[in-house]
């Protein structure tokens, strides 16, 4: 008698999982397009692997100084989050 009604209950819940689930979406065929188009935009020179030119800009050490200086610009900001720490049910409750 219980095995028959374990079987019964994994019976109706393997039905009731078959039941929730829907058709398969069929995609339409410009999935993704605006994605890759937005990555091909960003691309500043397509060309730039068949040049032999040398890439103009700033040197390495004011480049360093410059990411240096971007990097610590956000120590003081992770200091003030960890000390603000994490609260739930903060409001006033009225009873």
């Amino acid at each position: 008698m219980k095995t028959t009604l374990v079987m019964v209950g994994a019976i109706v819940c393997a039905l009731s999982v078959m039941a929730c689930q829907g058709r398969p979406t069929r995609l339409s065929p410009d999935f993704g397009s605006s994605a890759r188009l937005l990555v091909e935009n960003q691309i500043l020179n397509p060309n730039a692997p068949t040049s032999l030119a040398p890439v103009e800009g700033m040197d390495g050490k004011a480049s360093l100084k410059i990411l240096e200086q971007y990097h610590k610009s956000f120590e003081g900001k992770r200091k003030q989050t960890e000390r603000a720490g994490f609260v739930i049910n903060a409001g006033s409750s009225k009873n």
